[in-house]
């Protein structure tokens, strides 16, 4: 029932503690089969899964299929500001356009040369 409802969701928070990381890792009740799902779902759904922790980011408490991932530690409000940001798909900064012309590449000749006796053609 659980499992479905992960699948099925179009957000999910996953709340990372070492005890968690523990459960995971060594595919544990409930958490293991949650783990499972989550570590083949994540590579092709990466905004789905929002990791936090409510403590101060360590590794020891990050299972090693997530270690590629963001954790935000909800330490401070505009850390659960970006938590409801990422829930919402919604921007905390507005960027302006980078480049907005772009760079022209020109290829450089370059010309044969001689290596030991023997001659090089660059243009084959």
């Amino acid at each position: 029932m659980i499992l479905d409802n992960i699948r099925d969701s179009q957000k999910v928070i996953v709340v990372l503690d070492s005890t968690y990381k523990t459960k995971a890792e060594n595919l544990t009740g409930g958490v293991g089969d949650e783990y499972r799902t989550i570590k083949e779902e994540i590579k092709t759904k990466h905004n789905k899964y929002i990791l936090i922790t409510f403590e101060a980011f360590n590794k020891n408490i990050l299972p090693i299929e997530l270690q590629a991932h963001e954790v935000v530690s909800i330490t401070s409000e505009e850390n659960f500001e970006l938590v409801i940001a990422k829930l919402l798909d919604k921007n905390l900064f507005a960027f302006s356009p980078v480049a907005e012309k772009q760079i022209e590449i020109q290829p450089r000749e370059i010309k044969d040369f001689i290596i030991q006796g023997q001659n090089v053609n660059t243009n084959k």
